[in-house]
């Protein structure tokens, strides 16, 4: 195949871009933890929680879901806790 010409021009400014493109993209791959937050994942792990007990009509609340996971008691049959804590 013959040499063909861009039909663009390669200026040493863009080389420079994509060089601090590459190196900020490497920075962020190399933390990947990045994106935890404890709260965050408590919040929804009570929302996982609550979802299927209430499709199985069981009458709990988020926050009475939220009061057996921190180990504490509620008023409600014992079967209701018991399916919170599985």
């Amino acid at each position: 195949m013959k040499n063909k010409k861009p039909p663009f021009e390669v200026a040493n400014e863009m080389i420079g871009y994509v060089a601090g493109i590459l190196k900020l993209v490497r920075k962020l791959s190399a933390t990947p933890f990045l994106s935890i937050n404890p709260v965050l994942q408590r919040s929804n792990r009570i929302k996982k929680i609550h979802g299927p007990l209430a499709i199985g009509q069981i009458t709990l609340s988020l926050e009475q879901v939220t009061v057996v996971l921190n180990g504490k008691r509620v008023l409600t049959p014992p079967e209701n806790i018991a399916d919170v804590a599985i």
